[in-house]
């Protein structure tokens, strides 16, 4: 049930997870971790100017990611969503 436990915990992004399945959830957030800081400076200020440039910005640094956890971030702050993301499957996944 630890899944539908990390759905809950992400609230309305959660929903859009579910498309994106435990695995790639999984794996976005041990991703996230590993990244340091400045990267993630970057792919947060990607974001302010939409998904795509999220995208672009993970590709230049030889990251694939979920279009899906992309289009979660993008109606939530993409910093603050990962943020939950991380803590949540830190949690319950």
């Amino acid at each position: 049930m630890a899944w539908d436990d990390f759905i809950e915990c992400m609230g309305d992004a959660g929903t859009r997870l579910v498309d994106a399945g435990e695995d790639a959830v999984k794996e976005a957030a041990g991703l996230w971790r590993m990244l340091p800081h400045d990267v993630k400076a970057m792919l947060v200020a990607a974001a302010r100017y939409g998904g795509q440039y999220v995208v672009a910005a993970l590709e230049a640094v030889g990251i694939a990611i979920a279009d899906v956890l992309v289009a979660a971030g993008a109606g939530f702050g993409f910093g603050y969503f990962m943020a939950a993301l991380v803590d949540c499957a830190d949690q319950h996944l």
